[in-house]
């Protein structure tokens, strides 16, 4: 009789510890614990074309190189067709092969430029332009734009949170959309935000360790009581 009643609150006792510790993993609710989540956030920033060519936002743009070490060559490429044995040619000038546009911090001025390497030589041309036209280029139209984009360059908003888990990894590039009040400069970044079922995955923390401890002790109670 004894021995049947401390099988029976063992057995008691590890069906509460099983059931507890599937509590603790169940998903969705506390499967990810009750920290914060991470999200992609997009942010908008308008752009003063008027004070453009001077803040150089535009310049953030993969399509415009910004090395102020090679400023010198841009303007010299102005005047004229720059061209130079292509083992002549540092690693800062080979970048601009990958670039549309030019921004002269010092001078203040976007260059449209043309760079190659071919059959041996760097050839250069650049060409001073306003910092609209690099906007018209570059921009994509906001109806084209993805919706968190979108609803981040709308001056009503200037934020948009999408991808509330991070499932997918976040474009480090910005996107340049034209919105019919200008352009806006839409980045992207990883923010914490609060877990909205914090409390409630608490709750079931507590709950299921509880009935871990209770099963642990409850045959212990039972040898006790028989003793």
């Amino acid at each position: 009789m004894v021995a049947s009643s401390r099988r029976r609150a063992r057995r008691r006792g590890s069906l509460l510890v099983l059931c507890s510790l599937l509590l603790l993993v169940a998903q969705p609710v506390v499967g990810d614990g009750p920290g914060p989540d991470p999200q992609t956030v997009y942010t908008g920033d308008p752009i003063d074309l008027e004070t453009e060519a001077a803040e150089g936002d535009l310049a953030l743009h993969p399509a415009v190189n910004g090395d102020f070490v090679v400023a010198g060559t841009v303007r010299a490429a102005a005047n004229g067709t720059f061209e130079r044995p292509a083992d002549d040619v540092s690693g800062n000038l080979r970048t601009l092969t990958g670039a549309t546009f030019y921004w002269d911090s010092t001078g203040e001025q976007y260059f449209a430029i043309d760079a190659a390497l071919q059959e041996g030589v760097f050839r250069l041309t650049a060409g001073p332009v306003p910092a609209r036209t690099v906007a018209e280029s570059l921009a994509v139209p906001a109806e084209e734009a993805s919706d968190p984009v979108a609803r981040a360059a709308r001056a009503a908003d200037r934020r948009a949170v999408a991808d509330e888990g991070r499932t997918r990894p976040v474009e480090r590039d910005p996107t340049l959309v034209a919105t019919d009040d200008g352009y806006v400069f839409v980045t992207r970044s990883i923010e914490a935000a609060r877990d909205p079922y914090r409390t409630v995955k608490l709750t079931f923390y507590a709950l299921a360790g509880s009935g871990v401890v209770a099963g642990v002790l409850l045959p212990v109670a039972a040898r006790r009581r028989v003793s």
